[in-house]
């Protein structure tokens, strides 16, 4: 059974909203699956908690997943701390020395570019966005949110019961490409009559824009480290 923290920063936004309840679903699936999961969330996201974690399990291999907002070179964690003078964020390129021993999925926009490189030489494996991650909000014609915590978990949860990195990785790319595949089937065509596209039914208003946005978002996962490592 594998090891796992899953950190969420305070949710002060609809974004973090979305960012925590897919952290809530993965925390969920992974206890009833058996996994020794441990949760660090709101105001105790700090840098000197999150190092400690790592300290003390230093020598196990380990699950780290991070939902919340990011920059090019760190996981910033508490945003709204930015502002304080001697603000640190929760990781960056100073100190991914940490991440040995440790499996890094994160769930947030741009940490898959300078952070992901640098954690590279620590991490056995990382994954993360090298651009912005679009969150999904329902609409009332599809539960969007729903889709988008399916393929944002799927990683994590593969990885946790010992699929390879690279199998991991292949299957949140399949997923997305699955959802971009049904958004396809259901956009309308803005060229036709959409009037009559609606009232024959089977197709779904927003679909498009959900469709554009699964493509950005697959097409940001970048991959570092083992591919084919697989957690025991």
């Amino acid at each position: 059974m594998a090891n796992v923290l899953i950190i969420s920063p305070p949710v002060n936004s609809p974004v973090m909203a979305v960012s925590r309840l897919t952290a809530t679903a993965l925390y969920r699936v992974l206890k009833r699956q058996g996994h020794t999961v441990r949760r660090i969330r709101g105001p105790f996201v700090e840098r000197g908690v999150i190092e400690w974690w790592l300290k003390l399990t230093k020598r196990d291999e380990k699950l780290l997943c991070y939902f919340g907002h990011g920059l090019p070179s760190e996981m910033i964690g508490n945003e709204e701390y930015q502002k304080v003078p001697g603000f640190t964020p929760v990781l960056d390129i100073r100190n991914t020395s940490y991440l040995e021993n440790c499996v890094v999925y994160s769930c947030s926009c741009w940490t898959g570019a300078d952070l992901g490189l640098s954690a590279e030489e620590s991490a056995i494996a990382y994954m993360g966005f090298n651009r912005p991650v679009f969150v999904f909000f329902n609409k009332e014609d599809h539960d969007y949110m729903n889709d988008w915590i399916n393929m944002f978990t799927v990683f994590p949860i593969l990885v946790a019961n010992g699929t390879s990195v690279r199998d991991s990785y292949a299957a949140f790319r399949r997923k997305c490409n699955d959802y971009i595949s049904y958004y396809n089937s259901v956009a309308l065509d803005l060229n036709g009559d959409i009037g009559e596209q609606l009232k024959e039914g089977g197709k779904i208003p927003n679909a498009d824009y959900f469709l554009s946005r699964t493509i950005n978002n697959r097409d940001g996962a970048m991959l570092f480290g083992d591919w084919d490592y697989e957690m025991e």
